[in-house]
């Protein structure tokens, strides 16, 4: 086998690792809400690691001749600037799944080359801890579904479904708000009814 087929698979791996999706992800600065915290600290690791292992390998690349062929990340990665990290979970996983299979086929090509063959399977068990790692927590997020996020304008317009005019409404105020006693509501100042579903909006929002 020739050595700019070692070469060529060396190169191979390097650049999944650097043009990574977790890669990119360093740079696209996605929405981290509360919920997603957990899934961003573990993207992090996974993008650090890519670039540690990318650079060990370009050192390998550095020691022998060749040509080593320029990429850039995928332009489909821009689709996911500003995103929330929950939904590139998922893609992150996936685009693990494939460097892991990128490594494995790559791993005859380097066996005359111990010391990129030996790198090789360092970087494919970290991987593979990764992605265990990351599905763990895809799981638990399952098990978990967040709420669903209302805007400061959804709990305008449901809150302003159940206003309506001192004149429409009860001319009372809580019981709890005056020591047990009903108290009257001033004439013409509006009241509002907080129901069961406004407060769930108001608490989730």
């Amino acid at each position: 086998m020739t050595q700019q087929f070692q070469f060529d698979a060396i190169t191979h791996v390097m650049n999944a690792l650097r043009y990574s999706l977790a890669s990119y992800l360093q740079f696209a600065r996605p929405y981290v809400d509360a919920k997603g915290e957990s899934i961003a600290e573990a993207i992090e690791r996974v993008a650090d690691t890519h670039n540690w292992h990318a650079i060990r390998l370009g050192r390998l690349l550095m020691r022998r001749p060749g040509h080593i062929v320029s990429h850039a990340f995928p332009s489909a990665f821009t689709a996911l600037n500003d995103v929330s990290v929950r939904h590139t979970l998922p893609l992150v996983i996936e685009d693990c799944k494939q460097i892991v299979n990128r490594i494995e086929s790559t791993m005859s090509s380097l066996l005359p080359y111990r010391a990129a063959h030996q790198l090789a399977m360092e970087i494919c068990d970290d991987e593979k801890r990764h992605l265990s790692l990351l599905q763990d927590i895809q799981d638990a997020q399952q098990a978990c579904p967040a709420p669903r996020l209302h805007s400061a304008l959804d709990c305008v317009a449901i809150a302003s479904e159940h206003s309506f005019p001192a004149s429409d409404a009860p001319s009372w105020t809580s019981s709890a708000a005056t020591n047990g006693e009903a108290r009257p509501r001033p004439s013409g100042q509006p009241v509002r009814v907080q129901t069961a579903r406004t407060r769930r909006v108001l608490l989730h929002s």
